[in-house]
């Protein structure tokens, strides 16, 4: 929702315990994200896409590891937010099991997916394209039998990935990206998905 609001996300929004979704997306909003969301243990959305928020490698992730107190937690947007730059921090594979949408699109942030990225069994969505995020996609990715979408847009010019085979998955997966196609006959279509 847009409100135009400035500075940065109050610490005290995690006051509201009771609070299932959080949806501050194109805003002004500055800064890092309070590393004290973990205290919303009902959140089930938590939806920054298209501020001004921050992080690098030395600080701005804490609140990453705090959602992992999260068990609810469905949907993690940070999406459209050039300042959160630095390495994607491995604590990501520690939130809930629940998660079904993650959206890193369009940030600076870069390093690899975790290799135990199959810990989010409840995942259908990991949106990383336009990030530089690189390396191999781990083999663990095939234990994600919920994954539908895999957004990597415009792979070549943003994302680097090596090793370049068949995902060892057993269901459709959709692979978004122009420059490649589809790597086997398991992944029956390409498609784009912007998140809102």
């Amino acid at each position: 929702m847009t409100n135009l609001f400035t500075g940065p996300i109050p610490a005290s929004l995690s006051n509201l315990t009771l609070l299932r979704r959080l949806s501050l997306g194109h805003n002004m909003l500055s800064g890092y994200v309070p590393r004290t969301m973990g205290k919303l243990r009902a959140l089930q959305h938590l939806h920054l896409v298209d501020n001004m928020l921050e992080a690098n490698d030395g600080e701005g992730w804490e609140f990453v590891s705090s959602l992992s107190n999260c068990s609810k937690l469905q949907l993690l947007v940070i999406s459209y937010n050039a300042a959160f730059t630095g390495q994607l921090p491995s604590s990501v594979v520690n939130l809930s099991t629940t998660l079904q949408i993650l959206g890193l699109d369009n940030t600076g942030i870069w390093g690899s997916i975790p290799c135990v990225i199959g810990n989010l069994v409840g995942l259908q969505t990991l949106g990383i394209f336009n990030t530089s995020i690189s390396g191999e996609i781990p083999d663990s990715i095939g234990k994600l039998t919920n994954l539908t979408k895999l957004v990597q847009h415009k792979l070549v010019r943003t994302n680097t990935f090596d090793g370049w085979k068949p995902l060892k998955v057993d269901y459709p997966l959709c692979i978004s990206c122009k420059s490649r196609g589809t790597n086997s006959t398991k992944h029956r279509k390409v498609e784009e998905y912007i998140f809102p």
